[in-house]
């Protein structure tokens, strides 16, 4: 009597054929260009994302958390609540008279006033008709950075690696690492900067083997 049992020609083959066919399908999917076969990855550092995020962003005051007071109440979300004070009293605050005996706030860097994402807390006020700029989208501003600078490593890792395993590693890595969790979500002009470096470096590196608008483009992005 056989220590094994034998099992039928039939299934070991239907057995091969199902193990093939699932080795052609991850073939296709690693080896496949497009945006399709870049759905999983990404989906993924979106379940990371709102992983870390969620308890920040929920509706339910007993589960919400928030940021640490500082740079990033009295500071930046100032700046957000000074543009939005000024549109409406109807003009744009270039100059702001409450700083340093004047200050160009257009000019000033951590304003971010030419920054479109910087907006979203200024025109939910401006449609929700609110006396001041909400902090819940002021943390949405902030967090949604960690998953700009997650999906655009994913990109430049893929390109440079050829493996959207290890891309989609070094994305989680440098997206939800120590680095932009900590003090630069707090410091939200270190964290809106940060998210778009894999673009720059994305446009650079196309580049160096040849030019073209769309590396052009994507570093000028990246590095504005």
């Amino acid at each position: 009597m056989p220590i094994f049992p034998r099992f039928p020609v039939r299934r070991l083959r239907g057995g091969t054929r199902t193990l093939r066919s699932l080795r052609g399908l991850r073939a296709r999917w690693v080896e496949r260009p497009g945006w399709g076969s870049d759905g999983p990855p990404l989906l993924a550092l979106t379940a990371l994302w709102w992983l870390f995020a969620w308890r920040y962003l929920t509706p339910t005051p007993a589960d919400r958390l928030m940021l640490a007071t500082g740079d990033f109440t009295y500071h930046y979300m100032t700046f957000r609540d000074l543009l939005y004070q000024g549109i409406r009293q109807g003009s744009l605050p270039l100059w702001i008279r409450c700083m340093f005996s004047g200050f160009p706030f257009q000019a000033y860097t951590q304003s971010a006033f030419f920054y479109p994402v910087s907006w979203i807390p200024v025109l939910q006020a401006l449609l929700t008709g609110s006396p001041h700029v909400s902090l819940d989208l002021f943390h949405l501003e902030s967090l949604l950075h960690l998953w700009i600078a997650a999906a655009l490593t994913y990109g430049f890792l893929k390109r440079e690696t050829g493996s959207r395993w290890g891309a989609l590693l070094g994305a989680a890595v440098f997206g939800f690492g120590g680095y932009l969790t900590g003090y630069p979500i707090l410091q939200v002009a270190i964290v809106e900067g940060s998210a778009w470096l894999p673009l720059l470096l994305l446009g650079l590196d196309q580049l160096t083997e040849r030019w073209s608008p769309q590396a052009v483009t994507l570093a000028a992005i990246g590095g504005i």
